[in-house]
């Protein structure tokens, strides 16, 4: 964690985007449960934080591929807005 909080103080994102529930864990807490509460913001060092599922999981669940990356999609979208970056239609 230490290596983290250097890179961190270094490079002073915005926002944190954690892929799945080990890298949520890590930063906010032991008790973070990332089916529960992806998608919603968070905050860890004053950075905001947006949790959603990591691609492995969703390779996990091909009969759910569809759905999950529609809840991932959504998460980016946060971010994105809270970055106010622009969704390019293509």
């Amino acid at each position: 964690m230490v290596h983290l909080n250097k890179q961190l103080d270094l490079i002073k994102p915005e926002v944190i985007c954690t892929l799945g529930g080990t890298a949520a864990k890590e930063l906010l807490g032991k008790e973070f449960k990332v089916l529960e509460e992806r998608g919603t913001w968070h905050s860890f060092r004053g950075i905001y934080v947006m949790p959603t599922l990591h691609p492995a999981y969703i390779l996990r669940y091909p009969s759910r591929e569809r759905q999950l990356k529609g809840l991932v999609w959504e998460d980016i979208q946060k971010v994105m807005e809270k970055l106010e970056i622009q969704t390019l239609l293509i």
